[in-house]
This record gives C-alpha cells, sequence and structure tokens, in this order.
C-alpha cells in the first residue's frame, strides 16, 4: 500500500520510491516467491533499475530480515561463508525468516556465485562446516529441539531438523546485470541451479514510462513559474507526453520470460 512505502522509505531510505505499474508488478513477483517455502529470486537488468531497493520493500513488508552481501575485491570467501555459516544458523537453528542478496556488481562475485550455486543444487555447500562448527551447530540445534520439547535424537536426525528449517526460512535474491562478464548463457552453464532453482525476474534496463514517472515525481514539487521557467516546463510536459503515447504497452509475457 502507499501507506507501507512512505514507512518504508522514511525508515529505510534518504528518498521517496516512485511506484508505477513496472515497480507494482515486480513488487508482486518478489513477495509471492518470497513467501513460498525455498522460494528464490534472479533478478536480471541494468544497475539501477530498483532490483535491491525492491527486493529490501518486499522483506521489510513481509517481516524477513535481510542480509546484503556486496562481492568486493576486499570480500573473501573465508568472510562469506562466515556470513553464510551465521545466516544458516539464524534460518535453521533460530527459525528466523531472512532474505541473503548477492549483488554481482564486481568481478570478484563468481566464487560466491559457485558457493551459492552448491548450496541450492544439494542444500550444503562443501567444507562449508568444519569439524568444530558441526560440533557447535548440533549443540544449538539440540538447545532450540529441547526447549521445544523435542526428542534427542541422533546427529543425523538433528542435521535433517536444520535443513528443514534452513529450506523454509532462508531465501536468496541474486542480482545479475544482463550485460555483465560472461553473458547470463555462460552464467547458466557455469551455474545451472541458479537457473533452475529461483525464478527469474527480467528488469531489463529503463523504460520511457519508467523514467517520465520518475522525472515527474521529482520536479511535481518545482514552482517552475518563480524561477521563470514555465513555458520550458509546459512544452517538456506536452514532449514527454507524446512520447509516452508512441510508447508501446509493455507486453507482461515479456516480464515472466525465463532466460
Amino acid at each position: 500500500s502507499c501507506w507501507s512505502l512512505r514507512t518504508f522509505y522514511e525508515e529505510a531510505l534518504d528518498v521517496p520510491l516512485v511506484v508505477f505499474d513496472d515497480v507494482v508488478r515486480h513488487v508482486l513477483r518478489l513477495d509471492a516467491v518470497l513467501r513460498a517455502e525455498s522460494g528464490h529470486l534472479l533478478l536480471v537488468g541494468e544497475s539501477g533499475v530498483g532490483k535491491s531497493v525492491l527486493t529490501k520493500f518486499v522483506a521489510w513488508n513481509g517481516g524477513l530480515s535481510l542480509i546484503e552481501i556486496q562481492a568486493t575485491r576486499h570480500y573473501t570467501p573465508a568472510k562469506f561463508d562466515d556470513d553464510l555459516r551465521a545466516a544458516m544458523r539464524r534460518a535453521g537453528v533460530d527459525r528466523e525468516r531472512l532474505v541473503v542478496t548477492l549483488d554481482e556488481a564486481d568481478e570478484g562475485s563468481s566464487a560466491f556465485l559457485e558457493r551459492m550455486n552448491a548450496l541450492l543444487a544439494s542444500g550444503e555447500v562443501p567444507g562449508l562446516w568444519g569439524a568444530d562448527d558441526l560440533h557447535r551447530l548440533l549443540a544449538a540445534c539440540r538447545d532450540a529441539r529441547r526447549s521445544d520439547g523435542a526428542a534427542d535424537d541422533d546427529d543425523a536426525a538433528v542435521l535433517r531438523w536444520f535443513a528443514r528449517n534452513v529450506r523454509r526460512n532462508l531465501h536468496v535474491v541474486f542480482c545479475l546485470n544482463p550485460g555483465g562478464s560472461g553473458g547470463l548463457a555462460d552464467r547458466a552453464t557455469a551455474s545451472p541451479a541458479l537457473f533452475n532453482r529461483c525464478v527469474v525476474d527480467w528488469f531489463g534496463t529503463w523504460s520511457t514510462n519508467a523514467l517520465t514517472n520518475v522525472a515527474k515525481a521529482l520536479v511535481k514539487t518545482v514552482d517552475f513559474g518563480a524561477i521563470g521557467a514555465a513555458e520550458w516546463a509546459d512544452g517538456l510536459s506536452a514532449d514527454l507526453a507524446a512520447r509516452l503515447r508512441e510508447e508501446p504497452e509493455s507486453d507482461d509475457s515479456d516480464d515472466d520470460e525465463e532466460v
């Protein structure tokens, strides 16, 4: 709702969100997937089209915690493994509903995509849990199960309980740029689980309609008459209206097309 959007950008953003048809369509898709068990998303679009912001809003509106991972050259695989273990503990032991976003803004993110591909494909990352980590995980799981009155089962049963909770509560959102290194075809070959296990939402690039709606929202409070630009503003409005009439209506089937 408009009230939710206003509250969200007042609490989490520095600028207001501009709502138009494309935004609503993407929000509904993201919300439907993140409400589902094992719901994961692959958002494909150029930088700045709203992939991260709309993910934040949907997570906030649905009461899901958000973990954002920026794959920079200073962010090592060891640090990524630490963060991934922490996220899985929160989802599997504490049973916290959360979203992990991985933004492929940097070339170094390929190593992290490989790890997430393994997680989606098999439910685990090889070598993620060392002996000490696994011992602590089992102890935490047993404490959580005892608080629920569950029996103190063997290690295999406890790990199945943990994995079930992870599948139920942990959602992964990948943000990819279609023009990035290698192209989508190469990514699909290298990380097939990203495309097989995720719902693909194609953001693409900015349309004339989107640019116009954002521009109108940003300048609607400007008094052009006070600065002697009323005639220029009227001409600009007429020009934008003409461009919108010339632009074909967006086809929902294009948005739903799978990669």
